[in-house]
Order: structure tokens, then sequence, then C-alpha cells
């Protein structure tokens, strides 16, 4: 049973949907902005730890996309054992600009409530 307030499940889902958001706009600030500093990413594309890293994976995983391709969440489900801390399950679809589907993969990621936003500390692509 999950100890999160109705309030802290729509900040993460929201937390969860913005950084694909930022994704598709190529937005880096902005992604690592809803993380930790210690963020951990990882997956099939290898792994990265710390936002200097993490900076610099995503702009080679982003510049490998074709151009125009928007990263769409769906099928968002929060799990907690605590209020501080969260795992949100999702799938990622990446769409091409001529409307195709490129990818899908299931994301894992870990959150930490810090000064009262939820953070990502930790994003799985598998």
């Amino acid at each position: 049973m999950s100890a999160l307030s109705d309030a802290d499940q729509q900040q993460i889902v929201a937390v969860v949907r913005r950084a694909d958001e930022l994704a598709t706009a190529r937005d880096v600030d902005g992604y690592l902005a809803l993380t930790t500093p210690d963020m951990v990413l990882d997956g099939i594309q290898g792994a990265a730890s710390g936002r200097d890293a993490v900076r610099s994976a995503i702009g080679g995983i982003w510049a490998a996309e074709p151009v125009g391709t928007r990263h769409v969440t769906s099928d968002v489900v929060v799990t907690s054992s605590d209020d501080a801390t969260a795992d949100a399950h999702s799938t990622l679809t990446l769409i091409g600009a001529d409307g195709e589907v490129r990818a899908v993969a299931s994301i894992s990621q870990s959150l930490r409530k810090t000064d009262g936003t939820w953070l990502i500390a930790r994003r799985s692509v598998g």
C-alpha cells in the first residue's frame, strides 16, 4: 500500500511526463532540473551517473534520434512504501515526425522528494 498522498502521486506523474516532454524539446537543462544531482541513467545504450555524465549521455541519445521525434509517456503506475521515495513505471513511445512509431520501451524510475519537490533519482530504460 502506498504512503503517498493523491497530490504526491499527481506530482510524480507530472514529473515523469514532463521529463519526456523536455526530451521531445531537446531541453537538456530543463530535463536535468527534474533530477537529483546523483541521478543515474541506465539502459540498453549504457549508463551514466551524476548530472554532468547524464547531460553528455542524453545529448548523444537525443542527437541519434531523427529530427522531430516525440517522446510520449503512457501507462504511468506509481508505487511507494514511504512518503519520500517512489517508483514510477511507464511506457515510452518514440513517434517520428511522420507519425510512425519508431520505438517502444518500458521505463522504470525512482524518485526522491527533496525540499518538497519530486525529482528523478534513477531512470532505467529497458
